[in-house]
């Protein structure tokens, strides 16, 4: 009923409704690339900690916390 009520086209107009769909897709996509940009940088962060004493470890990890409390505007 919901779906009837919202893209009926007898009351939308199904080319607007359509080019909507694109964009949202369109969004999606974008989304889902930006998703895999973050994972592939986490991967290279945690290729990189192998790379580093456990003390040095220990200095990125609270470096990397605190760039992400800083950028997410927790300080």
């Amino acid at each position: 009923m919901f779906y009837d009520q919202m893209f009926n086209p007898n009351y939308n107009n199904p080319n607007y409704y359509q080019q909507i769909q694109n964009q949202i897709y369109q969004y999606q996509q974008e989304q889902d690339k930006e998703v895999y940009n973050a994972v592939k940088g986490f991967r290279d962060w945690c290729d990189a900690m192998t790379k580093l004493d456990q003390q040095h470890q220990q200095q990125a990890i609270v470096l990397c916390l605190n760039e992400i409390a800083r950028n997410r505007g927790w300080n």
